[in-house]
């Protein structure tokens, strides 16, 4: 599992992703996974119980903001799944607009400087993480998907619990 804590889009905080895990925290350092509030994505407490989706995406209009359109509306039908954003560099105040235009519903972070998006692999946006609960990549889709596909990996991730 890829431990992180994230700044959310719409709060106040400002930083880089936290992506010092467990084991190589120091005194000095927090494990990502020690830091939470109201203001930050923990991946620890994203994938507590459940499985989630983790649609990296840019600040732009255009397929990836679609693509998390698209992952928000088939995954209402999963109840037991978790989703959420991140916004991999770009301006803060563009995808602050880019939020308060889709009015996202999923906790929306940043990785401003693209440390988060190079340990998931991030090669091309949209990419979607699918996660088992505990945070074991289970799948990747990269690029655009469409919903019967989407429909078959929630599917399978939902009953791998």
């Amino acid at each position: 599992m890829i431990q992180f804590a994230a700044p959310l889009v719409g709060s106040s905080l400002q930083g880089d992703v936290n992506v010092a895990q467990r084991s190589a925290a120091s005194p000095t350092v927090k494990a990502a996974c020690d830091l939470r509030g109201p203001a930050i994505l923990n991946s620890c407490d994203l994938v507590r119980g459940q499985a989630a989706l983790l649609v990296f995406i840019d600040s732009s209009e255009g397929r990836c903001a679609r693509t998390l359109d698209q992952v928000i509306r088939v995954a209402a039908e999963y109840p037991k799944l978790r989703v959420a954003a991140i916004v991999i560099r770009g301006e803060r105040s563009q995808a602050r607009a880019l939020l308060a235009s889709h009015a996202w519903r999923v906790p929306v972070a940043e990785d401003r400087d693209g440390a988060l998006a190079n340990l998931y692999g991030v090669a091309v946006c949209p990419q979607i993480v699918y996660l088992r609960s505990g945070g074991t990549v289970d799948a990747v889709s990269v690029g655009e998907v469409g919903d019967l596909e989407l429909n078959r990996r929630l599917r399978a991730l939902e009953g791998s619990d």
